[in-house]
Parts: structure tokens; sequence; C-alpha cells
């Protein structure tokens, strides 16, 4: 499945997630993103993210790019040195960016201890979708 079909999905089962931020606001949260961790965003996640500023699907948390759940601030928050966050399963996995282009679901409380890497941001989202993250053998 593409972006597009997983957040159709999303809205069909879970509820729509929040509406997406105006362009702009996209193209200065990108060049953020590269100038604090060296992380282009991946193509996928820059359509997720004219799609939708993120939301809560489940217990999972994807944040955006606008003042709700700025993924940015995440970042200050966390300390996350060069990964961005980009959610949360609601417990102590996270999911981030890495600079490579991997995604990954991680421990929040140590970025280094990686728990899945997916080869793209949509393989991330479409695990979470299906219930299958984390660290835990319940949510895999």
């Amino acid at each position: 499945m593409d972006v597009d079909a997983l957040v159709r999905l999303w809205s069909d089962t879970y509820g729509p997630p929040r509406p997406p931020r105006p362009p702009t606001d996209l193209e200065v949260f990108a060049a953020e993103a590269n100038r604090r961790f060296g992380v282009e965003l991946p193509a996928d996640y820059r359509r997720f993210l004219t799609l939708t500023d993120g939301g809560q699907y489940d217990h999972a948390l994807f944040y955006g790019a606008g003042p709700d759940d700025c993924a940015l601030d995440r970042a200050d928050d966390l300390h996350t040195g060069s990964v961005l966050p980009i959610g949360s399963s609601g417990n102590v996995d996270g999911y981030v960016l890495r600079p490579d282009g991997r995604a990954e679901t991680v421990n929040f409380f140590g970025l280094t201890e990686v728990y899945e890497s997916f080869p793209s941001f949509t393989a991330l989202l479409a695990a979470v979708l299906a219930g299958r993250t984390g660290k835990g053998g319940a949510d895999r």
C-alpha cells in the first residue's frame, strides 16, 4: 500500500487524522529537519504530511509539522540528537527517521536501542496500522 491508501485506511478504521498544514509550513518544517538533524524528508513522509498533520491511531501518535505535537518540539523535549522523532506507540516505543532514510521503532529512553528497522516511512506506517510494531509480543 502507498501512503495515500494507508491514510484512507486510518480514516476508515479509526477516524480521520488531523488535517494537513499549509504547504509553507511543510517547507519550513522540512528545512528545519534538514538543518537540525541532517534528515531530508523522504518523499513518502512528505506525502503523508501533505495529507495529514499526524494524529492518534489507536495508542500510536504521529507527530506533524504544525504546532499540535510538532516533531521538532518533541526532538527538543527528548534530546534526540541526530534522529527526527515522528511518533510514538503510546508506551516506550518511539518512531524515528534516520538521516539515511530508514524509519525505526526505538526505545524513547535509549534511542540507540532499535526494536525494528523499516526501509521506508510507508513500511513503518503500514506496520503501525496493522498493529505489528513495538517491543512487546502483544504489539506484534
